[in-house]
């Protein structure tokens, strides 16, 4: 039987030594220390990353997937990191591969190349999702992400990326049954969180957001002191919260499965 897995120091140092050996001096140890550091300071103090892009290499995509992972982490945590006994840690998880997932695609539009880790990103996020929702642990949820990666675009960097976290923590891939073939019903999935000004402080930032967000979601917006409160009811919460993504950073994420 695996010992627990939880989303803490121990995952998170496990899971970069497992790339830095698997990638045989490829890419520079410092890049792996500062990933590594970027996300302790996710998962210790919720604390967004930087927006700065130093590395400009083949493995930029990297650069940019792990920094969505990162920040989508500290959203997931909240203002403070929690603790619940590892309960949140699947859905935590979930917040930060959809950001990930999400990074990828915008640095996409400007990189040419990225099609096969454009696919395995959104197919991990898009899989975690549904296997966090159904409840299942922290290192089956990671094995369910890894395999839909793999199966999306086995030789991608992102595919590389989730293989080792999955032998990182002994799961090796392996999928939560079979992977689901498309959406759940409409209105499937509540999505709360809190968006930062950024694109919405503008009114045709805001007016943006409303028209590609009514293509996937009902949704309800209300300003606060610091940006705005949003709420949607969608079937496809992945690709809700990558839309949101693009308009600014994302904080107190709440994701709950509505039943079909």
């Amino acid at each position: 039987m695996n010992p627990p897995v939880f989303l803490d120091d121990k995952l998170i140092d496990s899971w970069i030594d497992t790339l830095t050996k698997h990638s045989r001096n490829a890419v520079p140890v410092e890049d792996w220390q500062r990933w590594r550091q970027m996300l302790l300071d996710a998962v210790r103090a919720a604390r967004a990353p930087s927006t700065k892009w130093p590395v400009v290499s083949e493995y930029a995509v990297l650069d940019r997937y792990l920094y969505g992972i990162a920040a989508g982490l500290a959203a997931g945590l909240g203002t403070t990191p929690a603790r619940d006994g590892g309960d949140s840690d699947s859905m935590i998880l979930v917040t930060g591969l959809l950001a990930g997932a999400a990074a990828v695609k915008a640095f996409a539009r400007a990189a040419p190349g990225l099609g096969p880790d454009v696919r395995a990103s959104s197919a991990a996020g898009n899989a975690i999702l549904e296997a966090a929702s159904e409840g299942h642990p922290l290192i089956s949820v990671i094995g369910t992400a890894s395999a839909a990666a793999s199966r999306a675009a086995a030789g991608s960097k992102v595919a590389f990326v989730l293989a080792g976290l999955a032998e990182s923590v002994g799961s090796r891939g392996a999928p939560v049954g079979p992977l689901p073939s498309g959406g759940v019903d409409e209105g499937d999935y509540e999505v709360g969180m809190h968006v930062d000004g950024g694109e919405l402080d503008s009114p045709m930032g805001f007016m943006i957001l409303e028209q590609a967000l009514s293509r996937v979601a009902d949704f309800e917006c209300y300003p606060t002191a610091s940006g705005y409160r949003l709420r949607m009811t969608t079937s496809n919460p992945g690709l809700g919260i990558e839309t949101v993504l693009a308009f600014g950073r994302i904080s107190k994420l709440r994701i709950r499965f509505l039943g079909p």
